[in-house]
């Protein structure tokens, strides 16, 4: 494998504006770790830029606690099943957590519209979604926003606010990468209609990881694999506030919404229609380079590990780091430990 930082930007995901704006350029796609790497070539060092270090290590930092907590052996057994869906569910003092992992048969960026739209949620799942409002969009890849939750009777709904960022780190972990949680700025926030609700909040560390995946065989010559596949493993930390609820609660009550999450997420990503469809359209600035890299990404593992070929299917890591890579920049990012071997 080429070394990370010789390597072209994959479909040339932006025109090349000199040195002076590659970085910003990195980040504004979610590429933290190749623009933190950028910023600590010696050759490259200037005060300007090092004043950007801190945030992108912080950045960096948080994925890092992020995939550790994703593959926890703290999460035991599975809760319960929903065709390819499983779901965890765990409890500290009062904070909930919660996991789950389903393989669609989609490619990622039909899974991605459906998160980065979040104010479209609520057209397919507007029962547990009533209400979902994006407040500000601070680049292609954040978005600063809120929504309506459902909760049974005799709990009223209750609102939440959140901060998100995408992050693509395909060359150097295989996987995009989604992190959210409440901010004190969202909070301030909170779109008046959702006001007058008692609030929850969403703890870090939570987010998704989307591994793209390919039904195509390196056996099969002349064939050019695309991503039209994904594993997703998505974790939330819920503080309830002012609503204590006990832990069997929680998880009769997951046993009731799972399926019908599963069930209604399914049916909306295999068809991107209507709204989405305009929408993937009018942000396919995004959507089309982002979808461009998966596919490059996919090909070159069959490429370079044909034996593995399944592999990218079938749920293995896709990729693995340079040895020392991230170790040279002061992290300890691994690739994501096999499904089966986190809950085995």
């Amino acid at each position: 494998m080429a070394p990370l930082l010789s390597q072209p930007l994959a479909g040339e995901m932006f025109p090349r504006r000199g040195e002076a704006t590659l970085v910003d350029d990195l980040v504004e796609r979610g590429r933290v770790v190749d623009a933190l790497a950028a910023l600590r070539k010696p050759a490259k060092a200037s005060a300007q830029r090092d004043a950007r270090l801190p945030t992108l290590a912080a950045k960096v930092e948080s994925l890092e606690r992020l995939f550790a907590h994703m593959d926890s052996a703290v999460w035991g057994k599975p809760k319960g099943k929903e065709g390819s869906l499983l779901v965890w569910h765990h409890a500290k003092e009062h904070i909930h957590f919660f996991k789950a992992h389903i393989v669609l048969d989609v490619p990622p960026m039909d899974l991605l519209v459906i998160v980065r739209e979040w104010d479209l949620v609520p057209t397919w799942n507007g029962r547990n979604v009533p209400r979902a409002i994006i407040m500000d969009e601070p680049s292609l890849v954040s978005l600063r926003a809120a929504a309506e939750l459902w909760l049974p009777s005799p709990f009223s709904n209750r609102s939440v606010a959140f901060d998100a960022e995408g992050f693509d780190v395909l060359d150097s972990h295989g996987v995009l990468a989604i992190d959210f949680a409440t901010t004190e700025g969202a909070m301030r926030a909170m779109p008046e209609q959702l006001a007058h609700l008692e609030h929850v909040a969403f703890v870090a560390p939570s987010g998704m990881r989307i591994v793209p995946r390919s039904s195509a065989s390196a056996s099969a010559p002349g064939a050019r694999a695309t991503s039209d596949r994904c594993e997703i493993t998505w974790t939330m930390g819920l503080d309830p506030k002012t609503l204590p609820v006990p832990s069997w609660l929680v998880d009769f009550v997951m046993s009731i919404i799972a399926p019908f999450v599963h069930k209604e997420l399914v049916k909306v990503v295999a068809s991107i229609k209507g709204e989405y469809a305009v929408r993937k359209q009018q942000r396919n600035t995004l959507y089309g380079p982002l979808g461009a890299r998966c596919d490059e990404h996919v090909q070159r593992r069959l490429a370079a590990e044909p034996r593995d070929a399944a592999a990218v299917s079938m749920g293995a890591p896709s990729v693995r780091p340079r040895r020392g890579f991230f170790e040279s920049l002061g992290f300890g990012l691994r690739p994501p430990t096999p499904h089966h071997a986190a809950t085995a």
